[in-house]
């Protein structure tokens, strides 16, 4: 993203009129305005006077609207105490299109950006202090990696440095892995700051504190940041004086981490290099070596709140849990006691004559094994004296049935009759006899002919 900068008459920084202005947007986002300067040498040198600055990534919306002689941006602030609305308008409809894709542009690409932006911007993003700060020192706390010789004074990786600071301007949290590394994007946020974590409008005022060692200015001077840097400054602080007390492992004493950090939390505005002074360093050490007494740790809560808030932890919970079990268990006891309850729910007893004895009912009787069927005894017919003679079939039909045998039975008679042992016992025996009778109509009934004549009728048969 390149800086972008024209005239415009704007609306909304100075009073109520419009006034003609130069717009500079910078690649942090920042928007600033200057007004024509009525000082001679100043024009000369292209310099003009500053109006107003401010960071159009946190709380402000851009509208662009064009009416039939006037080409205008707007910017609106949403959600922002005491801002107001600012009007830009350009004198052709080319230059509003290029500052409203510029200001479109800077939003979107910086909405999750961290690095580069102001500190307010990026605590309203993620609270105070923001993860660029949190993430690498409580990685550093970790383990033994605040023992690191030469920590934040050793370079690093730039390629992982990069990474890291890429992973934080997409709104992540990167996984540090190598102490040097988390220093030094730890170091590089605050480098980059556009106004350093001490702010432009106090440096003097610490540099007083400073120079008089007195703890009431260096105190007064404090309270006076806004709260952001207050609470990222006691942070950092606090690790600081954390970093300081391993100083004969890592060689970093108070001394050394001043020279590091002191040109970075404290500069002028004027100031466009990070020169290293004794004054800035002193105004570090001075708050490295007092963090107790700068940054106090928060009183304890009274016993009582202590009490409560346990209570609210983990012991309501389980009371309630054990109050729950007890009532439970008690009403189960009770239950036991009263015995077994009646089905209705009429408490009269119940007369003795609706009191019937249930008898219980006989078990049925065993169905008769069904009796074994009798074998047939076969007919025996005596052998002639002659020799073996040839039967034809007539002849042996006829000579089959005996006085014995029953007639077949009448279409009346094969009716199925009702299942009985008996009768299903005798069935095998009825359908061989059915079998082995023969036809009606090739035979004579037996009780005709006597059997003697039977025998000789065959007889002469075998001798023709």
């Amino acid at each position: 993203m390149q800086e972008t900068r024209g005239w415009a008459e704007v609306k909304g920084t100075t009073g109520k009129q419009a006034e003609r202005q130069m717009c500079v947007l910078k690649p942090d986002g920042t928007i600033t305005f200057f007004k024509e300067s009525k000082d001679p040498m100043m024009v000369l040198q292209g310099a003009n006077e500053q109006v107003a600055s401010l960071s159009i990534v946190s709380g402000w919306k851009v509208k662009d609207v064009e009416t039939k002689n006037t080409f205008n941006v707007v910017l609106t602030p949403t959600g922002l105490k005491k801002a107001k609305e600012i009007t830009m308008t350009f004198s052709s409809a080319g230059e509003m299109v290029m500052w409203y894709s510029a200001l479109n542009q800077a939003i979107e690409t910086l909405s999750t950006m961290v690095y580069g932006v102001p500190l307010q911007t990026a605590v309203n993003k993620q609270g105070a202090p923001p993860k660029t700060v949190v993430a690498p020192v409580e990685y550093l706390r970790t383990g033994n990696a605040a023992s690191t010789p030469g920590l934040f004074r050793e370079s690093a990786s730039s390629q992982l440095v990069q990474q890291a600071k890429e992973t934080f301007d997409k709104g992540l949290v990167p996984i540090f892995t190598e102490p040097h590394v988390a220093a030094n994007a730890l170091k590089q946020y605050l480098m980059q700051l556009p106004e350093p974590l001490l702010t432009h409008i106090l440096y003097q005022d610490f540099l007083d504190a400073a120079r008089d060692r007195s703890e009431e200015k260096f105190q007064s001077t404090i309270a006076k940041l806004p709260p952001a840097n207050f609470e990222t400054l006691r942070f950092l602080i606090d690790f600081l004086s954390y970093v300081a007390t391993k100083s004969d492992v890592n060689n970093m004493t108070s001394s050394n981490l001043a020279i590091v950090f002191g040109p970075t939390i404290l500069r002028s505005a004027a100031q466009q290099t990070y020169d290293c002074t004794d004054a800035v360093n002193a105004v570090c050490r001075a708050l490295i070596d007092g963090a107790d007494t700068y940054f106090p740790p928060p009183p304890p809560p009274p016993e009582k709140e202590q009490q409560e808030e346990k209570h609210a932890a983990g012991e309501v919970v389980t009371a309630h849990v054990q109050s729950s079990l007890a009532s439970r268990l008690k009403a189960l006891n009770a239950k036991s006691k009263a015995g077994p309850q009646p089905a209705s729910k009429s408490t009269k007893p119940i007369p003795a004559v609706a009191q019937k004895p249930i008898v219980a009912a006989a078990p049925a009787a065993p169905k008769p094994a069904a009796a074994a069927p009798k074998p047939v005894a076969a007919a025996v017919v005596p052998k002639p004296a002659a020799a073996t003679p040839v039967s034809t079939a007539a002849n042996v039909t006829a000579a089959l049935p005996t006085a014995a045998m029953p007639a077949p039975a009448s279409p009346q008679q094969r009716t199925r009759a009702p299942s009985d042992p008996a009768t299903a016992a005798a069935k095998p025996l009825q359908r061989l006899q059915r079998v082995r009778t023969p036809p009606a109509a090739n035979r004579t009934p037996a009780a005709a002919k006597p059997q003697s004549e039977l025998w000789g009728a065959l007889n002469k048969d075998v001798a023709t």
